[in-house]
């Protein structure tokens, strides 16, 4: 049967025209007939890959995409061929490092200003507050007032711990 055939997208540029009439049953007849028209429709046919195809009667008042592979049927007079536009693969992957690049870019700007804004800890010969006494040898602070004192929670957790205060008292036994 006698079918008009409306091309749309990419394949009508190449093409050079719209419309053309095709005697097609199925799918297979349709795309053969196509890719006949020049050696330019077929190159474009297979660099879009995949294709919707609406059928249309002659009223245009019912029109329903084709399954793959099933015939027109003898009602459908119009045939339109509509390319699935596929996006540019390098060009999404440049934009997905392009947002990686801006979240290292914000981390890095956000514990730079972090940092800044801490205040800094006065550290003696020792890490602590104050000099190391060369006098008496025993436990010393290692954490001055307004440093950071870890929190661990749960068992068997070998960790290091942080002096915050040490006292010691010396008197004499006799």
């Amino acid at each position: 049967m006698l079918r008009k055939v409306h091309l749309h997208g990419r394949l009508k540029k190449t093409a050079g025209r719209e419309v053309f009439d095709f005697d097609c049953d199925d799918q297979s007849m349709l795309l053969a007939a196509i890719r006949n028209l020049s050696p330019e429709v077929d190159l474009a046919l297979r660099e879009v890959s995949k294709v919707k195809i609406i059928a249309s009667d002659s009223n245009a008042k019912k029109a329903e995409p084709v399954d793959g592979g099933f015939t027109f049927g003898d009602n459908v007079t119009d045939l339109h061929i509509i390319p699935h536009v596929v996006g540019d693969y390098s060009a999404a992957a440049m934009a997905i490092w392009e947002q990686v690049a801006i979240y290292v870019a914000v981390a890095v700007a956000t514990s730079y200003v972090s940092a800044m804004l801490a205040p800094k800890m006065p550290s003696g010969s020792n890490g602590a507050g104050g000099l190391k006494s060369i006098m008496f040898n025993g436990p010393i602070n290692s954490t001055d007032q307004g440093g950071p004192i870890p929190v661990v929670y749960g068992k068997k957790v070998l960790i290091g711990s942080t002096v915050i205060a040490v006292d010691i008292d010396y008197f004499r036994v006799a």
